[in-house]
């Protein structure tokens, strides 16, 4: 299943544009793979092409164990952890006890599935497999550019509009190349979870063609700010009809990430949400996060001014006797699809009538899609939701 909404809250080190050719430096990248999962052994099936399985030990090469292939009985391997080693089974045959092994493709193209803990997913690249805690770490080994590819289908890859193909696909690089030595003392790049761009494996679903055509097209472009420094190319999945600021939210002023009306995202689908808690259940918040506040308004018979608030503009909080209510807060309390929402209590419900989808800075994912869908182009699009910062080719 596409996981087309994801949120991306994390500040990163700025890392400066160097020169205008990078590419051997940024070119590659190393991912975990199934970061938010744990598993003592993984399956692996080889799905085309040849690859060289290599014995590694403390990054040195120990040995070379066996070329496998597509085309010969040799596709499906067993490598499960074993005390300190890790060991690789063929069918009956036992191919050793391995510090570190890694599969390196012979062929460009060669692709692999891997299975671990139930899910399965396809590959074009290098692999290393390592133990990590008595369980086996997975860290593929990409072309910058297939990796791509892989976020834009698992961030947006249920529509077809090229031009916010091609925004996807800058984002995402953006987001990499700025990212890129976050976990370089672990040994890889980035994650393949929500903790940074979520990535499953190479496009294959229905819009493949379509996305490999943006990022060919896009190839190498990085999004810079005025001091050429690579931006922080937030999204979310719709805005509600106004984006948020970076300094409301996190309390960082950045200028290309403030509050602006986006009528875009008004015009797309399913932009409003209503959800009704009861009374009691409210109360419990304010009882949790506000203990004095909340037993004050209660001896005063003023519980009246947490019942109806509403939210003109985004706000960071609303204010109750000097008391700054947040509304991240009551959004993750709540499991709320955003912050823009009014507060409304009818008989023993509170009703929250809110707006858009996600933290609300940066792009609208929903809002680009409908700019895309007037014919706006992918620089258009990036100047309305990251005012002056440039495009660059970086490799």
């Amino acid at each position: 299943m596409i996981m087309f909404f994801r949120l991306l809250f994390l500040l990163c080190p700025f890392i400066s544009l160097i020169s205008a050719n990078n590419y051997d430096e940024y070119g590659k990248i190393e991912i975990k793979l199934f970061s938010t999962l744990k598993d003592q052994r993984v399956q692996l099936r080889i799905k085309s092409g040849s690859f060289y399985l290599i014995s590694y030990m403390d990054n040195k090469r120990i040995d070379t164990i066996q070329k496998v292939s597509a085309s010969d009985n040799q596709t499906l391997l067993y490598i499960q952890d074993n005390e300190s080693k890790l060991q690789i089974n063929h069918s009956q045959h036992q191919l050793g006890f391995h510090s570190e092994i890694r599969l390196v493709p012979v062929d460009p193209g060669a692709t692999y599935l891997l299975k671990y803990r139930h899910k399965e997913r396809t590959y074009k690249g290098g692999l290393k497999m390592v133990r990590e805690n008595g369980n086996i770490e997975l860290v593929g080994q990409f072309d910058l550019e297939h990796y791509v590819e892989g976020v834009v289908e698992a961030e947006a890859g249920h529509v077809d509009y090229p031009e916010f193909l091609k925004v996807q696909a800058i984002i995402a690089r953006t987001y990499a190349v700025r990212n890129f030595y976050r976990f370089l003392e672990y040994g890889y790049n980035l994650k393949d979870d929500v903790s940074c761009q979520v990535f499953h494996g190479a496009a294959h679903l229905k819009h493949k063609d379509d996305i490999a055509r943006a990022v060919k097209q896009t190839r190498g472009m990085v999004l810079v700010d005025t001091t050429d420094q690579v931006i922080q190319a937030i999204f979310h999945a719709n805005s509600g009809g106004i984006t948020a600021s970076a300094e409301d939210v996190w309390g960082n002023h950045i200028y290309y990430l403030n509050r602006k009306v986006d009528t875009f995202s008004l015009q797309a689908n399913k932009t409003h949400w209503e959800k009704d808690i009861p009374v009691k259940t409210y109360h419990k918040f304010f009882e949790k996060r506000h203990n004095k506040l909340y037993w004050k308004l209660v001896e005063k018979e003023q519980l009246g001014r947490i019942y109806n608030v509403k939210q003109t503009v985004r706000r960071p909080f609303f204010n109750i006797k000097g008391t700054e209510i947040s509304y991240r807060k009551l959004r993750e309390y709540f499991k709320l699809r955003s912050t823009f929402f009014d507060i409304q209590k009818e008989g023993n419900l509170i009703k929250l009538k809110g707006k858009g989808f996600g933290h609300g800075i940066g792009l609208s994912q929903q809002g680009a899609i409908q700019m895309a869908k007037r014919r706006y182009n992918f620089k258009q699009i990036i100047d309305f939701y990251y005012p002056q910062v440039f495009l660059k080719k970086y490799y």
